[in-house]
């Protein structure tokens, strides 16, 4: 069965043939007034449409049209091979090849709006259309393309049950129509982006568009506006307390002596969140000295960044690890061993000395933490 399923023309080792068979081929179009004559010449091909008409009551929702009679007609006839492999799958794998050929049709019949009188807001256009053969038409092959990418589409979703199918139909309308709105200009083209829009692709396009849903929902939604407001003050304090909890922990930084590390010291915020004390730091016994307490009180500016003495005089190569307190009109340079270290220290006494700037992870964290509070309440509506 596993080699039933591997089409000859999509196999890596010959995937250009599958180009080849579906794009060069001398294509002659069979009208419907001759169709009926040439069905009859085909006893097993007839047989199968005859059995499947009788087994279906006319109100059966899948009896085949004539255009998918057609459709396969000029399937089986140019595209022999894609056109044999589908009719096994689809008798191995169910509903049948008749049965999913009318589900293809009235499928691209919905996406290309046939049979319903014209949208003049829409913006569809396929220039495949005007620029194709009159003896390569275009519903046809892309007809065509679309059972062969329905056999493709299967496989990579190892669905081999009927209560899969419908599950692979919703996946192949949208694949037909991420094909479609890329407006390829010829069936090469189009061939091209049917191999390139995998059910991964799929998979990756619909995660981007339900994120960007819930973020419509988090930006526009009044009750929802309400709730991030509520969560967002409650965020704000965890956020705050984290912080401050993480420079009473204490970081050690290196000493800048004349553009030259020189040792290094230990800085934390004290217990009653007044004073920040500064101290020496031996590096080899991990030892700590005796610290002195600056009163934030008494601090004038924050400076980071490229403004930092240290920067300027090029100790530090990189400004976003540097920050500088400036306390009786001295400085105090820091630089942190990394980004997310140096932002947690500016977040924290940005917020102890009432600034408003905020880093980019505070930012984030914020958002990350609304995010989370408001799912429940998004997946209830």
């Amino acid at each position: 069965m596993t080699i039933l399923m591997d089409f000859d023309e999509i196999a890596p080792k010959n995937k250009s043939a599958s180009v080849d068979n579906l794009l060069n081929c001398d294509d002659v179009r069979i009208s419907l007034a001759s169709m009926s004559s040439k069905l009859s010449e085909d006893s097993s091909f007839s047989h199968r449409i005859q059995s499947f008409a009788t087994n279906c009551s006319e109100s059966d929702s899948l009896l085949p049209s004539l255009l998918t009679i057609e459709a396969l007609r000029h399937y089986r006839t140019h595209h022999y091979k894609n056109f044999s492999q589908s009719q096994v799958e689809e008798h191995v794998y169910e509903p049948g090849l008749l049965a999913s050929s009318e589900r293809v049709v009235r499928m691209l019949a919905k996406i290309l709006r046939i049979g319903v009188g014209p949208d003049r807001s829409s913006t569809c256009y396929q220039p495949t259309i005007f620029t194709h053969s009159s003896k390569m038409p275009f519903f046809f092959e892309l007809f065509s393309r679309t059972m062969w990418l329905l056999s493709k589409t299967r496989r990579e979703m190892k669905a081999s049950t009927l209560s899969d199918y419908e599950k692979v139909i919703h996946v192949l309308a949208k694949q037909v129509r991420v094909v479609l709105e890329a407006k390829p200009m010829d069936f090469k083209k189009m061939t091209e982006k049917m191999v390139e829009t995998s059910y991964n692709t799929v998979v990756e396009i619909w995660q981007k568009e339900k994120e960007e849903e819930l973020q419509n929902v988090l930006d526009t939604n009044e009750c929802i506006q309400g709730l991030k407001k509520t969560f967002n003050k409650e965020n704000e304090t965890n956020i705050y307390l984290q912080r401050i909890n993480f420079i009473k922990n204490g970081t050690v930084f290196p000493r800048f002596v004349d553009k030259k590390i020189n040792g290094n010291f230990y800085a934390k915020l004290s217990n009653n969140c007044r004073d920040l004390l500064i101290g020496d730091y031996n590096a080899l016994t991990r030892t700590s000295g005796r610290a002195f307490g600056y009163s934030l009180s008494d601090v004038t500016h924050l400076v980071e960044g490229k403004a930092c003495p240290h920067v300027a005089n090029h100790s530090v190569k990189d400004p976003s690890l540097a920050f500088s307190l400036i306390i009786n009109n001295e400085f105090i340079n820091f630089k942190a061993a990394d980004r997310k270290s140096a932002s947690y220290w500016t977040d924290a006494l940005n917020l102890l000395l009432g600034k408003p700037n905020r880093s980019s992870y505070y930012t984030n964290e914020m958002n990350e933490l609304t995010k989370m509070d408001l799912s429940p309440a998004i997946r209830s509506n």
